[in-house]
């Protein structure tokens, strides 16, 4: 449910619950003559010098008319937004939409028009006198006040049912009005699909100078073992993007949801960068802000087309560096257990680098645009070139990101390779020439442990060494792993064995 439409809806109740509460009071003036005489006064006034009539602003009926012809007109008003309903909707959702915008026509008009005749009924009690003060009248009261009070009951009730059927969602509505029509064959049909359908008509040439891929092997070797995208240029002709396109632009980068290691590390760390001495909470690491729209450089933008502009820019950008670590980290991952970004502080590093990179660009990317405002948009046939802004940071970041990667893996190397070497014979075997009977220490059983036993004690102590379960020295916390699994390749092997 849209906030369009729940906006609409309250302004709706509101309105009505004034028009059936002047209904109700209108009642106190109907019904006999005693009745209607007493509400003239409480709707005019009558001047004997001018022999004329005026409104009576004070008068407790002229109130509750204004009542019902407010809410007659609201709903005059309520057919031209549903206009813009229909002028927005598809061919399956237009019938939907004009169901509500007819009633809403017919409903308005016809209020209106029997206030006005009961204005006039009321009214001419005074225009009939003679010159004694007597009047000549058909009292025959149920006239306009009673078709009144009756239309707007029953309009009130409908409009309600289709005002409630109107907040659900598309999809919904279609299938209701289906099944109550008795075509329940054909209520499930394209259902699912109808929300979209709008959209997808509308932007269908759009996507056509859009392109939504992304070519994921498109990569370049940074170093051993950090590889990165290639950046590739949005646009490499001129061309001139309406706000939906741009906007198609920003949701082409926003989501990282294939980014799993990055992902998890993300959920399990809560990170925050400042830009321009403003903090902003990680979405995901390192380069995904929470809430980027809020930040000083979005909105001090005047139009929403840089605004936008600016979005597309920035998203690609963290995309990209996104994108390369996630790559990186899989390959390494595939090597060794160790969570390389908290070896000795990486992802500190790595975030440091990426606050200073990013906000060199995020500065360099509002000037460049707000002089495209400045300018009233004098340069608007370059502008395709402003997504690709990013990319000289991308490349100056990865290249600094990838040096300290490397590093960082080369060290858990290091210190792996040293533990399967002489340190485990000179530190750690306690039974001489027997592993076996040492590792079953190792891990606490007994040595005619079975090998369940044995797999249950193994994830027990993985579960406590996870490296994203404890923080501490990473130098440790690698030789803690690598005696683990030392140990537990030697039981693997002698359970094979036996």
């Amino acid at each position: 449910m849209t906030a369009y439409r729940i906006i609409r809806w309250l302004v709706f109740i509101v309105i009505s619950s004034i028009g059936i509460l002047s209904i109700i009071f209108l009642n106190n003036y109907h019904g006999t003559i005693e009745k209607v005489l007493k509400g003239i006064p409480q709707l005019y006034n009558f001047d004997l010098n001018t022999n004329s009539k005026n409104f009576n602003v004070n008068g407790t009926l002229f109130w509750i008319i204004m009542g019902i012809f407010l809410t007659g007109f609201f709903y005059i008003l309520f057919f031209l937004s549903f206009i813009i309903d229909v002028i927005k909707a598809n061919k399956k959702l237009m019938s939907l939409n004009f169901i509500n915008l007819i009633f809403m026509l017919i409903f308005g008009i016809v209020i209106v028009y029997l206030n006005y005749k009961v204005m006039l009924f009321f009214g001419q009690f005074i225009d009939n006198q003679d010159i004694n003060g007597n009047t000549e009248y058909n009292y025959d009261t149920y006239n306009f006040i009673t078709l009144l009070i009756n239309c707007f009951t029953g309009f009130y009730v409908v409009s309600m049912f289709l005002f409630i059927i109107n907040i659900l969602p598309y999809k919904k509505q279609l299938k209701f009005w289906l099944a109550i029509t008795f075509r329940w064959n054909t209520a499930s049909v394209n259902v699912n699909n109808i929300e979209n359908t709008n959209n997808k008509n509308n932007k269908i040439n759009k996507k056509l100078r859009i392109n939504n891929y992304i070519n994921k092997t498109n990569l370049e070797k940074v170093t051993t073992n950090f590889n990165r995208l290639i950046w590739s240029n949005e646009f490499n002709n001129e061309i001139i993007l309406d706000t939906e396109e741009v906007e198609a632009l920003i949701d082409k980068y926003k989501t990282y949801s294939d980014f799993k290691s990055l992902t998890t590390f993300t959920f399990r760390n809560k990170f925050s960068m400042n830009i321009a001495d403003e903090n902003f909470q990680i979405q995901l690491y390192p380069s995904f802000l929470k809430e980027i729209d809020r930040s000083f450089y979005h909105i001090n933008l005047i139009s929403k087309y840089s605004r936008r502009i600016f979005m597309a820019a920035y998203y690609k950008f963290a995309y990209y560096v996104a994108f390369a670590l996630e790559h990186s980290l899989n390959i390494v991952y595939a090597r060794i257990t160790t969570q390389i970004l908290t070896f000795d502080n990486l992802d500190t590093k790595i975030l440091k680098l990426t606050s200073e990179n990013l906000n060199n660009f995020v500065l360099k990317l509002y000037n460049v645009v707000r002089s495209f405002e400045a300018s009233n948009f004098k340069d608007y046939q370059n502008s395709y070139t402003y997504f690709d802004i990013g990319k000289v940071f991308y490349n100056e970041l990865t290249n600094q990101i990838a040096k300290i990667f490397e590093y960082s893996y080369n060290e858990i190397i290091r210190i792996q390779d040293e533990m399967y070497t002489g340190e485990y014979n000179d530190d750690v075997l306690k039974h001489k020439n027997d592993k076996v009977k040492t590792a079953f220490d190792y891990f606490g059983l007994a040595y005619n442990s079975t090998y369940e036993e044995f797999k249950s004690r193994y994830r027990e102590i993985i579960k406590k060494t996870h490296p994203d379960s404890v923080r501490i020295n990473s130098e440790s916390l690698i030789k803690l792993t690598t005696m683990i699994n030392i140990n537990k390749e030697i039981l693997e092997e002698y359970f094979q064995t036996i």
